[in-house]
């Protein structure tokens, strides 16, 4: 949620004089917040850090266009990219959880000021009404001791509790000088009460170690202050201090630990639970570890440590949860390993065998019951729905905006209605005109799954992109004269007299086997009007063996010299490459030359949703709009009958040989576009790891099942909320700032040296390596900062010459 205070108003110079405005200065200067009330919530974090996150600015736009191969004759438009403005601000991270920053206040009635503007901001909760509460309570300033006692050890309840909630958002170094500066408001409060009480200075640590000390101690200065304000009200007052202090201790004991969403309980909790650090480097004698404990709930695995350990909690959504493996030992003779998909390892150690058999056994529990117990049938959205995410894709708008609707060569058909012809496709279908239902069902069932010729993006030039299966050629080489009459109809809609192309996404041994299987590909004595090529890219174990070579790699040798050789030998960015290069070779055939392109590889459903994605990314400026990357989703994956359970693993089955990160594949080129495009795409890069977030964790119903058709016989829009909901009413964590809408057509530089690693994805699991990623990009900012300085100079000599 989107839960932040904004900053204080304008207060009377009476007020500034009873605050130390120093203290005031000092956090504002080292946190650089803006004056505007939107920039409060670039310190806010997201669950799995309590840290404030350095943040990333994206990398300017090379001088230079980059390289391509001879094909690729086309005007680069890199030189006339707009300049990145330099003083936007950064932009937080996404799915922030209901945390709250704290000001300092300056007086009884300037902090109920504030808090007034700040619930403004919230959604019911106990805490907010607790504050509503006491901001109806009558406080005045002048009256007397007994008129204000008991009201002020409320006030100061409130700001404990508020403290509370604060210092999950706030790394330890921010809370600590904001608990400094809020000790002395607690002495003009209790000055109030006629008390004397001078707050004791103490102060913030260097070393990282002592913060949780200096916290302690702060607490302790706290408890002092109230019990000065019960020794000078009644005796009423002295219990309310006790009840005080026990609230804050339960308090610390559950919102110091995590927060949760709506709808989530916590099932299971069990204490006495290590957390092994490094476990992939070190020998067993070697192991170190952090004490905590584990909260189960219906939605996520949450480790967090003991009270004065300066280590953040883990995060880990059930459903994302990859495999589970008993680890033996001699000194911490109770392991298990938890692997995740969102390429996290962890091992845990606990106290007893028991213990660790009763959450495993939950857990694989859960997983048994898929998707029935994932947490998007039980989340509760606490935002204000103002935008239905269920409805951001038309499939009728959209095949208009593309101009199929005004074309003579295409219609829009519902003979699919029922999902009779082919239960994976979605019910609205476009084929070229003169294609009868005969042509429609004797091509269906040629192709694998059904899943016969149609037309997915038609281009401004007439040139189209069609997707489809593999035809089922067989060994006996088998034909569909249908099957042939429908692709040459396909080639008669484009304005060339070259050829249709045919891009077999795989590899050619790979179709020849599928032969033995009753399929295979186009022949070209049946396809006359065809050219086919094969575009080599690897098959779904490949890549699922390539993204567990990186995880393998961070646990492992991240730190060392060999962490780039490492990356190259797990095949993953080489992956890209293939995928980036057949989607310019899409790019290349329709733009170009004005060829139609027909695409497909086994199913049509993997490598397929890949190329005709990021060719319509590249092609269409809409698809690179914040709607329009949604809407390429939901047609070209959702529609398209992408098997998403399948692949992501919550479909309640055994074939775990068919897990496979190809939408996140899919994703990570979209990144790679966007780093060698910087200000041609509306989104941020933090859009793109909330969709691969939630599609793991499972909070939304967005991407359950695998086709249109089941999605409606389970009533999704109904019964879950759309992931798009959210992301619209969080529309500015995901905007990027830079964007300036380009329309014309763009080329991925697909080669290996020009791909990057996706550090702020990989990393974040990381504390070191997320340090280093953030080191790693003020470099590149000083280094672009330094060119742009000598650019100038060197401008400013020729004009004065």
């Amino acid at each position: 949620d989107d839960r932040r205070g904004g900053h204080p108003k304008q207060m009377s110079a009476k007020r500034n004089r009873s605050i130390g405005q120093e203290n005031l200065h000092e956090i504002i200067d080292n946190f650089n917040l803006l004056e505007d009330e939107e920039a409060s919530c670039n310190i806010l974090l997201s669950p799995v850090s309590p840290k404030r996150e350095i943040p990333q600015v994206p990398p300017q736009v090379p001088d230079y266009p980059p390289e391509l191969p001879e094909i690729y004759s086309y005007q680069s438009d890199y030189t006339d990219a707009p300049d990145i403005p330099d003083d936007l601000p950064p932009l937080p991270p996404a799915d922030l959880p209901p945390r709250v920053f704290i000001p300092p206040a300056p007086s009884i009635s300037g902090f109920k000021e504030f808090i007034n503007d700040m619930v403004d901001d919230w959604e019911p909760c106990d805490v907010s009404v607790s504050l509503r509460n006491w901001c109806d309570l009558e406080v005045d300033e002048t009256e007397t001791v007994e008129a204000n006692g008991n009201n002020v050890v409320v006030l100061v309840n409130q700001i404990m509790n508020t403290f509370l909630l604060a210092r999950n958002s706030l790394g330890d170094d921010l809370y600590l000088s904001l608990v400094s500066s809020q000790l002395q408001t607690l002495g003009q409060l209790i000055t109030l009460c006629g008390a004397q009480y001078e707050p004791k200075n103490i102060p913030i640590p260097k070393k990282k170690g002592a913060i949780s000390q200096a916290v302690d101690e702060y607490i302790i200065e706290f408890q002092n202050g109230l019990n000065k304000v019960a020794q000078s009200v009644s005796g009423e007052a002295d219990t309310m201090v006790i009840a005080i202090l026990n609230q804050i201790k339960d308090k610390f004991a559950v919102l110091d630990v995590f927060s949760i969403f709506g709808g989530e309980y916590v099932d299971y909790h069990i204490q006495g639970v290590n957390f092994v650090v490094g476990y992939s480097t070190q020998l067993e004698e070697n192991e170190e570890y952090v004490d905590g404990s584990i909260y189960l709930t219906n939605y996520q695995l949450i480790w967090v440590p003991n009270t004065g350990i300066n280590i953040r909690p883990h995060y880990i959504p059930i459903s994302a949860i990859s495999s589970l493996n008993k680890v033996p030992g001699k000194t911490l003779k109770h392991k298990l390993d938890i692997n995740v998909r969102d390429s996290r390892n962890m091992r845990l150690n606990f106290a007893s065998s028991s213990d660790r058999r009763e959450v495993v056994n939950r857990i694989n529990d859960f997983q048994s019951k898929t998707p029935d117990s994932l947490f998007c049938w039980s989340y509760t959205n606490d935002i204000e729905i103002t935008y239905n995410g269920w409805k951001i894709y038309d499939a009728m708008s959209e095949y208009g905006r593309m101009g199929v609707h005004t074309s003579d060569y295409w219609r829009t058909t519902q003979d699919n209605i029922n999902y009779e012809i082919c239960d994976t496709y979605p019910n609205c279908l476009v084929f070229p005109v003169g294609v009868d239902m005969n042509v429609i069902r004797a091509s269906a069932k040629f192709r694998s799954r059904g899943r016969l010729p149609v037309l997915s993006y038609l281009h401004k030039n007439g040139a189209s992109i069609v997707r489809c299966s593999q035809p089922g050629v067989g060994v006996r080489g088998n034909t569909c004269k249908e099957d042939s009459f429908l692709l040459e109809k396909i080639w008669h809609t484009s304005n060339t007299s070259q050829k249709l192309l045919i891009l077999d996404a795989r590899q050619k041994a790979a179709a020849v086997a599928n032969r033995a299987l009753g399929y295979g590909y186009e022949s070209g004595s049946k396809y006359p009007n065809c050219s086919l090529k094969f575009c080599d890219i690897q098959n779904i174990h490949a890549v699922r063996a390539s993204l567990k070579g990186i995880t393998d790699i961070l646990d492992s040798d991240h730190s060392g010299n060999n962490f780039y050789s490492s990356l190259h030998s797990t095949g993953w960015l080489s992956h890209q490459v293939d995928i980036l290069k057949a989607s310019n070779l899409v790019v290349q055939y329709i733009d170009n030359l004005g060829v139609s392109v027909v695409i497909h590889c086994s199913d049509g459903w993997d490598r397929t949703s890949q190329m005709v994605a990021l060719a319509e990314i590249m092609l269409d400026p809409y698809y690179r709009t914040f709607e329009g990357f949604i809407v390429l989703i939901e047609k070209d994956w959702k529609s398209f009958g992408h098997q998403f359970a399948l692949r992501s693993g919550y479909d309640n089955s055994n074939e775990t040989s068919q897990r496979s990160p190809i939408f996140h594949q899919f994703i990570e080129c979209t990144w790679q576009l966007t780093q060698q495009y910087p200000t041609y795409f509306a989104f941020n890069e933090d859009l793109l790891i909330f969709i691969l977030d939630q599609l793991y964790g499972a909070r939304f119903g967005t991407f359950l099942y695998g086709s249109e058709k089941e999605r409606i016989e389970n009533n999704i829009e109904s019964r879950t909320h759309s992931m798009w909901t959210f992301v619209q009413a969080h529309k500015k964590l995901f905007i990027n700032p830079y964007y300036q809408a380009y329309e014309g057509i763009i080329y991925c530089n697909p080669y290996s040296i020009c791909l990057k690693f996706w550090r702020k994805y990989y990393f974040r699991w990381y504390d070191d390596l997320a340090l280093q990623t953030t080191l790693g990009v003020a470099e590149e900012m000083l280094h672009e900062a330094q060119k742009k300085i000598k650019s100038l100079e060197k401008q400013i000599q020729m004009n004065a010459i």
